[in-house]
């Protein structure tokens, strides 16, 4: 089966995952470095470090796999905070066989199974493919950094 006619697997990370994700993680963030400087790469290496400790012990901790015939294929990680739910990283590959949006999606539902206020996350307008992404996605930009 192509991966264009593959089902996507969606579902909470368990430890038998651990070194897949820690791994397809790994990956995730080699892709976006040339977004952030080295200090915000550092950072999201150190919080999923953290998240992967953590997820199975907080239930505050969210960490979503996307599988592709039981192989990473997308990855999401978040934490509530202060009634919303907080995305520190995600990322997919292979792209464009809606992976991303799945993820997405799975984490508003989340959210509205705790009765979160809203979901929320942090890019880089220097992040050039995510920015459209989440628009298409009816993400909305609250407040740009210079």
């Amino acid at each position: 089966m192509s991966n264009n006619q593959s089902t996507i697997e969606i579902r909470p990370l368990s430890e038998q995952d651990y070194v897949a994700f820690r791994d397809f993680s790994d990956n995730i963030i080699r892709d976006i470095s040339q977004y952030y400087p080295r200090e915000v790469i550092k950072n999201y290496q150190d919080t999923f470090a953290r998240y992967l400790r953590n997820a199975f012990t907080k239930n505050t901790m969210h960490i979503l796999g996307a599988f592709i015939e039981n192989r990473p294929a997308g990855l999401i990680v978040g934490e509530e905070r202060s009634q919303l739910l907080y995305i520190e990283l995600m990322g997919a590959n292979p792209k464009k066989m809606g992976i991303g949006r799945k993820l997405l999606s799975a984490f508003e539902e989340i959210a509205k199974g705790k009765n979160l206020y809203r979901v929320y996350l942090i890019t880089s307008l220097k992040n050039i493919p995510a920015v459209p992404f989440y628009l298409k996605c009816g993400y909305s930009i609250d407040w740009i950094q210079k």
